[in-house]
């Protein structure tokens, strides 16, 4: 693309920008080298382009949370629950393997880690794959011969009672497998 034609497209797009935020007309027309031009004042054969205004949202504020749970007493120190993990009770927990987004490349398996802290007698560990409730023996378990693609593990925490102490922020990772047209994709970094 010529200089002249991305000056025009950066300039028509910042006309359009400045437009829409005011819900404005712009004018269109076209040279005889074929660059397209647009402007907010009429010109001599210009097309009339309207353009609408700009829609906006405003969220709904988040109410405020207590600083300390009922029934619990204050802590101090750094919570182990990672970010995203959601708090209930005295209880932090996360998922410590897989990484969020990591890639696995022709795994036989691929092992799930949950941290716990505390833990209690009579915990239950429920865990999750693409939402299909997995045997989970202990805070360390397996997936056997995973799918090419993208994945998501989620963990929760029940106490003795049934009632959920602490849900684990969800983890998504990817598995790459060969196929017959590209066997040793992706190629490793030696």
């Amino acid at each position: 693309m010529s200089r002249s034609k991305t000056f025009a497209v950066l300039a028509a797009m910042m006309l359009a920008g400045a437009a829409s935020a005011a819900g404005t007309t712009l004018y269109k027309w076209v040279d005889a080298q074929g660059v397209a031009h647009y402007s907010d004042s009429p010109q001599p054969g210009a097309e009339t382009v309207h353009v609408a205004p700009v829609q906006t949202y405003k969220a709904t504020p988040v109410p405020a949370t207590p600083a300390a749970s009922q029934g619990s007493s204050s802590s101090s120190g750094s919570s182990s629950g990672g970010p995203g993990a959601k708090k209930t009770g005295a209880v932090d927990c996360s998922i410590t393997s897989p990484q969020p987004d990591q890639s696995f490349f022709s795994p036989d398996s691929i092992a799930i880690g949950i941290s716990i802290n505390p833990p209690q007698d009579g915990d239950q560990l429920q865990l999750t794959y693409d939402g299909t409730p997995v045997d989970a023996s202990g805070p360390n378990s397996v997936i056997q011969e995973p799918s090419r693609g993208s994945h998501t593990v989620s963990a929760s925490v029940r106490g003795a009672d049934g009632t959920v102490r602490c849900m684990a922020a969800p983890v998504t990772f990817n598995v790459q497998r060969p196929s017959a047209l590209s066997p040793q994709s992706p190629v490793r970094a030696h």
